[in-house]
């Protein structure tokens, strides 16, 4: 087992990281204070953000799979990113040009989206022998120097934010130009290793694959094809076996006019035994390997099915998981932000989700997993259940906050729940989703499970457009409502199928 390739892969992860939580945490308060947009246009863009980059997974996965590899895929498309974050640092440069602004938006979505499915099922590539314990250190580990790129950029890019600079008050430029820099690192890094890495090569017959697979065609096209390619071998192998016949008849006979006693007789049966006529109508062999090939097929159908069907209840994860850069930053900023005399930037709170997952991260796996029996979708299902009472939390710290304005560190609670959820869902679903995958399917798998992010911010979206609730009460009745989604919808998870698979 080589180290050298895993210590590139996570290098690489981290400084990715950084500069994608260096970004999300700036945007909100980007939009408010730089480009004057209503919070309610804030949280839609945020959110429809979220959405692009992990739609975008799916497109990763398909290429990463099918047509480019992991390792060119992920550098492809890497490019996109880098392209896409330089141009928020000319727009923060600028301060107007919102068609810049989108545009950069869109690449980075199209960068970070793309590499997300293909980065940690390249990372599990890199083990040979598939082990389990190892595979699940591995996940472990790259979980936890996400979070640690996350925890040091959403507290120092906030900072840097509001240091003064270019004759402004606030440093967007600076803030936004870090992040770049270190994507750069991490691209650079990543080339470097090029040849460290196990590459595996990409199906390119994959997506005509999923297609037959989704559409119910693999029989007829198994079976066709079988048939064609049996004819076919038979009709370029069958003008030589009649010439290689006919010589070795020629002789065996002159052999036997002049030797009729001698061991040539049975070389001639045995030559005739070898050279009977076959049947190319029935090609029982291929039929055989065609029937087998759409019992795997099937059976992976099933497989895909099944997985997707525990991954679409964590959307609603997703949905509450992600306010912390929308709805919990905007109650952030409406309480009282000073600490001993020293005032805390609402986006810097995000950093108590980087420093309690670091911490609650060993804790879990040396202390908890060990003393508790539970299937990986139960444990999914109780994070979904921390994410709705933290969510419930922050209702009640809305509710006493508007009576009088009370600490920013009231927030922590419900930090503590959602990174509890997260450890529990997230760090669970990576394993779950890569063991449990067909081997060529993988990155497809990995992608289909990052889309319930986008469902879940588009669910947001959804509800943020619609104005469901009264003004006077929207953001308590809107986090206990989301609670209850969230709480409904571990239910799935509780009775799926593989609740007994420990």
């Amino acid at each position: 087992m080589k180290y050298l390739p895993l210590i590139l892969i996570v290098s690489n992860e981290f400084c990715e990281r950084f500069c994608f939580y260096g970004l999300r945490s700036l945007l909100f308060p980007f939009l408010r204070e730089k480009l004057s947009m209503s919070v309610q246009h804030s949280t839609i863009i945020v959110h429809l953000f979220y959405v692009s980059c992990y739609l975008f997974a799916i497109v990763g996965g398909i290429l990463s799979d099918s047509i480019w590899g992991r390792f060119k895929t992920i550098l492809i498309l890497s490019l996109f990113y880098i392209v896409g974050c330089f141009m928020l640092f000319f727009v923060s440069l600028l301060e107007s040009n919102l068609y810049l602004f989108f545009l950069g938006l869109a690449l980075i979505s199209i960068g970070t989206g793309g590499i997300k499915p293909a980065i940690s099922t390249f990372g599990g590539d890199q083990f040979r022998n598939n082990s389990k314990k190892e595979l699940s250190t591995f996940f472990s580990v790259f979980y936890f120097f996400i979070n640690a790129g996350a925890m040091l950029s959403v507290f120092i890019t906030p900072i840097l934010s509001n240091l003064g600079c270019l004759d402004n008050d606030t440093c967007y430029p600076l803030s936004f130009g870090l992040p770049t820099l270190l994507l750069m690192i991490s691209i650079i890094l990543f080339t470097l290793g090029s040849d460290q890495f196990i590459k595996l090569a990409p199906n390119s017959a994959l997506l005509e694959r999923i297609f037959l697979v989704f559409t119910g065609k693999t029989e007829n096209k198994g079976k066709n094809d079988g048939i064609e390619n049996l004819k076919k071998e038979f009709e370029e192998q069958i003008f030589d076996d009649i010439i290689y016949k006919y010589a070795n008849d020629a002789a065996i006979q002159h052999s036997f006019i002049s030797e009729p006693n001698s061991a040539t007789n049975k070389e001639q049966k045995q030559c005739e035994m070898f050279f009977k006529p076959v049947d190319i109508t029935h090609p029982t062999k291929i039929e055989k390997e065609s029937e087998n090939t759409q019992i795997e097929d099937k059976n992976e159908l099933q497989t895909i099915k099944s997985l997707f069907k525990v991954f679409l209840p964590t959307s609603c994860f997703w949905m509450v998981y992600d306010q912390q850069s929308s709805s919990w930053i905007e109650q952030a900023d409406k309480m009282n932000l000073k600490i001993f005399n020293t005032r805390i930037l609402p986006a810097q709170m995000q950093s108590f989700n980087a420093i309690l997952t670091l911490l609650f991260i060993p804790i879990f796996n040396k202390l908890i997993y060990p003393r508790i029996s539970l299937a990986p979708v139960q444990k999914m299902g109780i994070g979904m259940i921390c994410a709705s009472l933290s969510f419930i939390i922050a209702a009640i710290v809305e509710t006493v906050n508007r009576n009088h304005q009370i600490s920013i560190l009231y927030q922590i609670p419900q930090y503590i729940l959602i990174v509890a959820g997260e450890i529990f869902l997230v760090i669970t679903g990576l394993e779950f989703a890569y063991t449990n995958s067909p081997k060529d399917y993988k990155s497809i798998i990995l992608s289909a499970w990052l889309l319930m992010v986008s469902i879940g911010n588009s669910l947001v979206i959804i509800i943020t457009s619609l104005n469901l609730f009264p003004p006077t009460n929207k953001e308590i009745y809107s986090f206990l409502f989301y609670a209850f989604i969230c709480l409904i919808s571990s239910i799935p998870l509780f009775t799926s199928k593989y609740k007994n698979e420990k």
